[in-house]
């Protein structure tokens, strides 16, 4: 990222408030990537009108993003090479967070499955899916992927009998939160719940769950599609400390550790705006890593900060001067006229070009202390004399008081 300073003077407030705001953008947590269904499926040519109408397909599903955060289906073209899509967004998760992890399983659904006639992309928090035949309220419980936490739960607690506990605990309350995701409104299939277990020496652990399905489909196949999912937990998870199983349609997630996302909390019920649908005749513990700015980076971001605000200020202050610098006010100059003064003046104010008034001269010419008087100027001003070189140095300048009175206003600043 390339930042252009132009001519408005900076801050050094600024300057930090900006390092704050771009270390708090950069760590964030990021969507996590967990399989791309691709491989081994019917591939179409680049050139077909089927992989133009999926490449239209993708642009519809990402413009979509930032209207709904939870559910997007939509077409492409019509008759054989017709292209039904759709993205599934969770619902605890920010309109943010939704559109950045769409993007990123657009982007891997295009490096993994580009030219395949059907895909299925899943993040833990998304899912991005296409397919030549419709797949509107049909429930699809296949196939079940699993994501897990490296950690096993008896590993964790050190006590061998609190399995039995664990799985009580875990089974009881998955139980519940599948009744009530698949009970919930159009567009809020969704629960969360919690529930206690007994660990190492009595102590009570918590245990954090999520159910979701996709809110096209019925209570009933939702219901079924996730015991479908419970029901295989215990292998495919193998008493891991937290756990994700996908399936197109639905999912279910568990972890000894909170993980629901920002846009919910773990006392909070489901609260999402209804879903986004186009007509099929039309067109918890996140488990990621947190993304941040190391100690170097922010010091050499800050030195570097801290020199252009220097530099700048200084130059702000850096001039042409002609000797001692002359302050007026800009509010008491009106015309460059104001600046200039009669004869009559300066021989009051040098005492008619005394010598006791010279201080010096120079190739400028002779300069004098003025005295102090009534004047439109701060009382300290310094004057060219007449018998010298005019102020551009030139030997051909008239050397009289006219000459002294054109160029006295090449010595003040500029």
């Amino acid at each position: 990222m390339a930042w252009f300073i132009t001519s408005w003077s900076p801050s050094l407030p600024v300057f930090i408030y900006l390092i704050i705001y771009l270390a708090n953008y950069v760590a964030v947590a990021q969507p996590d990537y967990v399989y791309s269904l691709c491989p081994g499926m019917e591939t179409v040519a680049p050139s077909s009108q089927y992989q133009t109408n999926v490449d239209t397909l993708i642009s519809f599903l990402s413009s979509n993003t930032t209207i709904t955060r939870i559910f997007h289906y939509t077409t492409a073209g019509n008759g054989a090479n017709q292209v039904y899509g759709a993205f599934f967004c969770r619902i605890d998760q920010t309109i943010v967070f939704c559109e950045e992890c769409i993007s990123l399983a657009i982007d891997s659904l295009n490096a993994h499955c580009r030219g395949r006639r059907e895909s299925i992309v899943w993040y833990d928090q998304c899912l991005v899916r296409y397919s030549n035949e419709s797949f509107y309220g049909i429930m699809d419980d296949a196939p079940m992927i699993p994501m897990w936490n490296t950690q096993n739960a008896v590993d964790i607690q050190n006590v061998t009998s609190n399995q039995t506990s664990f799985l009580q605990a875990l089974q009881g309350v998955l139980n519940v939160v599948s009744s009530e995701a698949a009970r919930g409104a159009s567009g809020q299939k969704f629960a969360t719940g919690e529930d206690t277990f007994v660990g190492n020496l009595t102590s009570i652990n918590m245990i954090y769950t999520l159910a979701e399905c996709s809110p096209d489909i019925s209570v009933s196949d939702c219901n079924a599609c996730l015991q479908m999912t419970i029901g295989n937990m215990t292998e495919l998870c193998n008493m891991k400390a937290g756990c994700t199983v996908m399936c197109p349609n639905c999912n279910i997630k568990y972890d000894i550790n909170a993980f629901y996302g920002d846009a919910l909390t773990p006392t909070s019920g489901p609260s999402a705006p209804p879903f986004l649908q186009d007509p099929p005749a039309e067109s918890g513990r996140r488990n990621a890593f947190i993304a941040g700015i190391s100690t170097v980076s922010l010091v050499i971001l800050l030195g570097a900060c801290i020199y252009l605000w220097k530099r700048k200020c200084k130059k702000a202050f850096t001039g042409k001067y002609f000797g001692p610098a002359l302050v007026i006010e800009a509010d008491e100059i009106e015309t460059v006229e104001s600046l200039k003064f009669g004869l009559t003046t300066l021989r009051k104010a040098t005492n008619d070009f005394s010598a006791d008034k010279k201080l010096g001269e120079g190739g400028f010419g002779e300069v004098y202390k003025s005295i102090s008087l009534p004047l439109p100027t701060p009382p300290l001003c310094l004057t060219g004399g007449a018998d010298d070189n005019s102020i551009n140095g030139g030997s051909d300048q008239p050397k009289n008081a006219s000459g002294v009175l054109e160029n006295i206003t090449e010595l003040y600043p500029r």
